[in-house]
């Protein structure tokens, strides 16, 4: 897939997400914890019709969808429009124990935007720029290459 593609299906979705409170995790249901983090990227998953992730955002790493290609962050490399990046707990508590996910919107090697929810806690859908201090890797749905 090419990168003017990826950009219009990533668009789409944040212009239909942005500014909802989503209470729903994609294709599994309703969340019982209400709006989480883990809400947007299942609803990602929904969206490009792949499976979805089960459990919190610190289990998105250890336990990938089958559709997703897993990619440390490194130096050199940054996510691309539609990835799903993957926060560890932070030790300033910033990212709390469950960890955090969002879905990159872009990115540069130094910083990206990012299709987030509950971070700061309880906020809706938003564009939310983030630095890579807790991000152990990305995600990306192997449909979008």
């Amino acid at each position: 897939m090419n990168g003017n593609q990826r950009e219009k299906i990533v668009s789409r979705f944040v212009d239909r997400w942005d500014g909802i409170r989503l209470t729903r995790n994609g294709n599994l249901g309703p969340n019982p914890n209400g709006a989480q983090c883990v809400n947007v990227a299942n609803q990602w998953c929904a969206h490009l019709d792949i499976e979805p992730f089960y459990g919190n955002a610190d289990t998105f790493w250890t336990d990938p969808s089958p559709d997703c290609q897993k990619i440390a962050n490194v130096p050199g490399n940054a996510p691309h429009r539609g990835d799903i990046v993957v926060f560890d707990p932070t030790p300033d508590g910033l990212i709390g124990p469950a960890g955090h996910v969002d879905v990159c919107i872009w990115a540069t090697l130094s910083d990206f935007l990012g299709l987030d929810q509950n971070y700061p806690d309880g906020t809706a859908i938003h564009q939310q720029s983030h630095i890579y201090d807790g991000v152990v890797g990305w995600l990306r749905p192997k449909c979008l290459i």
